[in-house]
């Protein structure tokens, strides 16, 4: 069974079961969840429900929505928006986590392996270019930070933005980082770092330009690059708002197309 459900002295206690898979919401288990919901609806004698999952490192991955391809806006409106009418109670054994930051190993048994999985969200991981730091942001601090740690394990950790920070990227030569103080309406911002040994510096963070990002939309809904930056450091590609400043729109973009081909020349 997907859920185990069981009623007593008023209560109903439904029980995601499948905690090899993080007790996520699949079609069987969605469906387990649907007819519970149906019986409790028809049963007067509940006063409440509690929603637990089993396990104890996950409460609920979340739907899994990879097997429907062909899902429709309606469908998944549903799926966000489903009416409880009782009183539900949610207990959560083991880690409760926010969005984790993972990694995928490319020898061994190729199996995914958590990089930081904590209470809170960590995103937009970047590691550097000699393969020995991971920066990162995270909300540990009630407000987006960037943050450094050895990679792939290490348990110290440094704070390298001041007054917040999102979506860091090193510099080719791993001596500088960049990140943007806010998503909407921040600033461009440059710190210089080092690194020697298991030690690591960071400089005071200097404000660049206003990048007037934009947001794109993206159909994964996936981690993805905000911006890119050249290997030197020195120019930077944002998504912008059209402009008609000349100075702007004066150099052409140029696409090359099977680049691929050209390296074997």
């Amino acid at each position: 069974m997907a859920i185990d459900y069981q009623k007593r002295d008023g209560v109903a206690y439904i029980t995601l079961n499948n905690p090899a898979k993080a007790n996520i919401l699949d079609k069987a288990t969605s469906d387990e969840i649907s007819q519970a919901w149906i019986d409790l609806w028809e049963d007067r004698a509940i006063r409440c429900a509690i929603l637990t999952g089993a396990g104890d490192r996950h409460f609920c991955g979340g739907h899994n929505l990879a097997p429907r391809k062909n899902i429709t806006p309606e469908e998944r409106e549903y799926l966000r928006t489903q009416r409880i009418f009782w009183p539900l109670a949610g207990t959560v054994h083991g880690q409760k986590t926010g969005v984790d930051l993972w990694m995928f190993p490319l020898s061994g048994d190729r199996k995914p392996v958590p990089l930081l999985q904590s209470a809170f969200n960590e995103m937009h991981g970047q590691i550097s270019p000699d393969g020995k730091w991971l920066a990162y942001f995270s909300n540990e601090t009630g407000r987006s930070e960037v943050y450094v740690q050895p990679f792939p394990q290490g348990t110290s950790k440094w704070q390298v933005s001041t007054n917040g920070g999102q979506y860091p990227r090193w510099r080719h030569d791993g001596r500088e980082l960049f990140y943007m103080s806010r998503a909407s309406g921040g600033k461009m911002m440059a710190v210089d770092v080092k690194s020697a040994g298991s030690a690591f510096e960071t400089g005071t963070p200097q404000e660049l330009f206003e990048p007037a990002y934009v947001n794109l939309p993206h159909g994964s809904g996936g981690p993805y690059h905000t911006y890119a930056v050249s290997p030197d450091g020195q120019r930077f590609l944002i998504p912008r708002p059209p402009s008609n400043d000349q100075q702007t729109t004066a150099t052409p973009i140029v696409v090359v197309l099977n680049w691929l081909e050209g390296l074997k020349k």
